[in-house]
């Protein structure tokens, strides 16, 4: 994020990479829970131009030789990853205050921001409900995947399903999902998803009261048979509505004898303006396998005419990041904010699948 504004050079160094260190660098060390105990990656460093980020640093023993280079220390504990993100935001907040305090001061206000919209969330009944009722319909599975940009809370989504250990989640960046996890999603859409047949035949397969609830949430109260005679369905706007697949018309619910070990759910995670064309994208590539797809956006964005082909592809669950309330009008999330949103979205997703 702030590589777009702060005027130096900042990269990622990943784990197979040796730090760089030279006299116009300063490294940062980030660890949220465990700090990496790795001192062949650290030993050449210039402790003076080392800033550690985590909460071992000042637990460590005069033999640990990762402590030599631990020049700050923020937590006394372990933390989750949002409190390690607020932190190291409001330090390149003050390192960018430096060269443009006017700029830095702007983000600073918008990012304080971030205490009302956690109060909203927290209060918002309905995104609570939703939540619950979209993972409450996808509790079977013992699997999924999470896709989202590249640097986005893919990562941190996975570890709140670990923490809950109801289901086994991988990340990955979208567009890397095509080269792989693509061919773990069943396709076989007669055999996953119950199909839409003449009203009769539903209800001596499924009952009467399972159809009838079945027409109020899925096709707005219609009569069955109404809707496979009508030409006028126009679903292209809406999620949790029956889907067309080779030939035939299909609700957006999984057949009682399907076994969802040979499945994983997709969860989608846009809510990241700038990426959701990406988003799209890997919405339209996992749609053709009729994927059990779960969205994640903004609200906000789901309303604009240009975002419908986001429903273009069947959506069996949709949750909605409320906008914020700006003097004017209703404004979408930065990705200054966005983490803050989908921490607690993850953490509530999580908790529901092991939630009877």
């Amino acid at each position: 994020k702030f590589k777009r504004f702060v005027p130096v050079h900042m990269r990622i160094v990943e784990r197979s990479e040796t730090p760089w260190s030279g006299e116009d660098t300063v490294n940062i060390v980030v660890s949220s829970r465990h700090f990496p105990h790795e001192p062949e990656r650290l030993e050449h460093l210039d402790r003076n131009r080392t800033c550690c980020f985590g909460p071992e640093c000042i637990n460590g023993t005069e033999s640990d030789p990762a402590v030599e280079y631990c020049i700050r220390s923020v937590f006394q504990e372990p933390v989750e990853e949002i409190v390690l993100y607020t932190a190291i935001s409001f330090v390149l907040l003050d390192a960018w205050a430096m060269w443009a305090p006017e700029k830095a001061r702007l983000v600073q206000t918008h990012f304080k921001r971030a205490g009302r919209l956690i109060q909203n969330l927290l209060e918002d009944k309905e995104l609570s409900h939703d939540i619950f009722q979209v993972m409450g319909r996808n509790r079977e599975y013992k699997s999924g995947l999470i896709l989202s940009p590249p640097d986005g809370t893919g990562l941190s989504l996975v570890s709140k399903f670990d923490e809950q250990g109801k289901m086994l989640t991988t990340f990955q960046p979208y567009g890397a999902g095509a080269h792989g996890s693509l061919v773990t999603v069943d396709n076989r859409v007669k055999a996953k998803y119950v199909r839409l047949e003449k009203r009769d035949v539903m209800t001596e397969k499924y009952g009467e009261e399972n159809v009838r609830h079945w027409e109020s949430v899925f096709i707005e109260g219609k009569d069955i048979d109404r809707f496979l005679e009508g030409m006028e369905n126009d679903l292209s706007s809406k999620a949790d509505t029956p889907f067309f697949a080779e030939g035939e018309w299909y609700l957006p619910l999984l057949r009682h004898d399907y076994d969802v070990r040979e499945d994983n759910l997709v969860i989608l995670e846009a809510s990241n303006e700038r990426y959701l064309d990406h988003a799209a994208d890997d919405l339209a590539v996992f749609g053709c396998r009729h994927a059990r797809l779960v969205l994640i956006s903004q609200d906000i964005f789901l309303e604009m005419p240009e975002r419908r082909s986001l429903f273009k592809f069947p959506v069996s669950g949709i949750l909605r990041i409320p906008a914020l309330e700006g003097a004017d009008q209703r404004v979408p999330l930065t990705d200054f904010l966005t983490p803050f949103a989908m921490d607690i979205i993850g953490t509530v997703m999580a908790a529901a699948l092991g939630t009877d």
